[in-house]
């Protein structure tokens, strides 16, 4: 019987494996029919925003940041940024953000065009007995793809 860890990175790989697959089988598709370069690029951009968020959720899990209680909706439903009255930040991270995120990914919605988590998840895993390096490298990714990608709509 397999843990709900190891199922969990059971899945990882096979989602990793299929979406090689399907990365492969748009670039045939885009030269068979010509696809614009923007519908790759967005494509491509797409990809990568998810590799991001799929390595933030995966740190979060292993350095054990990620809960299987939800917390109630009323918390959830905050106003304040970052829900900071009511989440912790990881919190914040698992049920809002990421949430987010893979929405816009998958209603093809526009990427946000500028980031600034990073200060706040430094700040808020000096307080975390748990070493977040790693996580806090991917946040930081996050931050400077979005930037990236703002700065070349902004140019555009």
């Amino acid at each position: 019987m397999s843990t709900p860890c190891l199922r969990y990175w059971n899945c990882f790989a096979a989602a990793n494996h299929c979406r090689g697959y399907l990365l492969q089988t748009h670039a045939m598709m885009a030269a068979l029919f010509r696809w614009p370069a923007a519908v790759h690029q967005m494509d491509t951009l797409s990809h990568r925003l998810a590799d991001l968020l799929l390595a933030i959720e995966a740190e979060m899990r292993r350095i054990s940041l990620w809960e299987e209680v939800r917390p109630s909706e009323k918390a959830l439903s905050s106003l304040v940024p970052f829900c900071h009255d009511t989440l912790a930040f990881h919190q914040w991270l698992q049920w809002v953000f990421l949430p987010k995120m893979k929405r816009v990914l998958e209603t093809e919605e526009d990427f946000p065009t500028s980031s600034d988590i990073t200060p706040l998840a430094e700040y808020s895993f000096a307080q975390v007995p748990l070493e977040t390096d790693k996580l806090l490298k991917l946040i930081r990714e996050f931050d400077e793809f979005i930037n990236r990608q703002g700065q070349d709509i902004a140019q555009s």
